[in-house]
């Protein structure tokens, strides 16, 4: 359930370097979880440092519509995901905006820059700095690719999806067919915004008995966001 996969982010998450922010926002997000009631007001504690986002925002809001069915119009209420324009900027060089939800956004940003061919490994990544939708990162110049990494549309990667072919990899690990199906009720059974909302991607990565899910209402996004944890 919910609760059991905040712990089990919690067991996987590094200590220290430039996620450390990941470690606070899971903190809060299960004290909120097994004390909701109890604490009803309880925020975050308010941080100076720009980087620091002070209120928990909440990814799920809820909007008037209309639903017609059989010939009629109801008026009804329906919980949809909350996103925003969130702004990636590299080495204070080039940048990308793309919609996503105000979640991971650490992460985000390392399986970004892994994905895009522009890190190797955490240790490539000089900075990572965020201030509300605004994500400020600094790597070596040499690492960079060329600006076409962000000159791409909002549901695609942009290095990436220029790749013609990928070097076969050597490896004896297997995966049987019935984990792959177990998991993939899983992967739903803990996605939470879907749940509410039927509007968000779904991602996840297993490792030993840890099963981590990340969503968003991008494809791409939901899986930099889960590599990047797995980094």
């Amino acid at each position: 359930d919910y609760t059991n996969s905040l712990i089990e982010e919690m067991n996987l998450c590094k200590a220290g370097g430039p996620l450390a922010r990941t470690y606070e926002v899971l903190c809060h997000k299960l004290l909120e979880n097994a004390f909701s009631e109890d604490l009803a007001l309880w925020k975050e504690q308010q941080k100076s440092n720009n980087e620091l986002k002070g209120n928990y925002m909440k990814q799920i809001m809820e909007e008037k519509a209309q639903n017609y069915k059989n010939g009629k119009i109801n008026y009804v209420t329906e919980k949809v995901v909350k996103d925003s324009t969130i702004t990636l900027t590299i080495n204070n060089e080039i940048s990308r905006n793309l919609s996503a939800i105000e979640d991971s956004l650490e992460e985000f940003a390392v399986g970004y820059l892994f994905n895009e061919n522009m890190v190797k490994s955490l240790e490539d990544i000089e900075k990572i700095e965020i201030n509300e939708n605004h994500i400020n990162v600094e790597i070596d110049d040499k690492l960079l690719k060329t600006k076409e990494t962000v000159l791409c549309s909002d549901s695609s990667g942009g290095w990436r999806s220029k790749i013609k072919e990928i070097k076969p990899i050597s490896s004896d690990f297997q995966v049987g067919a019935d984990e792959l199906i177990n998991r993939i009720e899983e992967l739903k059974n803990n996605a939470q915004i879907w749940q509410a909302t039927g509007g968000t991607h779904v991602a996840g990565i297993v490792y030993k008995n840890n099963f981590i899910v990340k969503e968003d209402v991008s494809r791409h996004v939901a899986v930099d966001k889960v590599i990047g944890y797995g980094i």
